[in-house]
């Protein structure tokens, strides 16, 4: 059965702006909205459109987001990278090919079979860094 990765990042895959990169994957069994996160932000008042980011959000809005996933089936894989930690063999790269690699090494925790039909959704993932991940991920 196909399994929906929706990957996003948190902060900046170069250096200097940031001293941590978070890349985090939720898998779901489906691909359409959440319901139940349509009913958080209708008791919260919010857009339907409305993003919850844990760090821009209320206290409320938190307790009521956590609230509102407890009950679904789910798994999560993330990373933070302490930037001034990172070995030499990582120095050299910024941007979108520290990301490539990070998602790489992310997604290739799991064995071949349990990622061969699934489906990566990357929020907001321009079409380049998309064509340098899937050639990474082939070779």
């Amino acid at each position: 059965m196909t399994q929906y990765f929706f990957l996003d990042e948190s902060g900046d895959p170069g250096r200097g702006s940031t001293s941590h990169f978070t890349l985090a994957m939720v898998q779901l069994a489906r691909r359409e909205p959440l319901a139940e996160l349509g009913l958080a932000r209708e008791a919260l008042n919010l857009s339907p459109q409305f993003e919850f980011k844990y760090h821009k959000t209320t206290k409320n809005q938190n307790e009521v987001f956590f609230r509102s996933i407890q009950p679904l089936g789910f798994r999560v894989r993330a990373v933070v990278v302490d930037k001034s930690r990172l070995l030499s063999d990582w120095l050299p790269l910024r941007g979108q090919d520290f990301i490539v690699e990070w998602t790489t090494k992310l997604i290739l925790r799991a064995s071949e079979l349990d990622i061969a039909d699934d489906v990566l959704i990357m929020d907001g993932a321009v079409p380049s860094l998309l064509r340098a991940l899937r050639v990474r991920l082939s070779e």
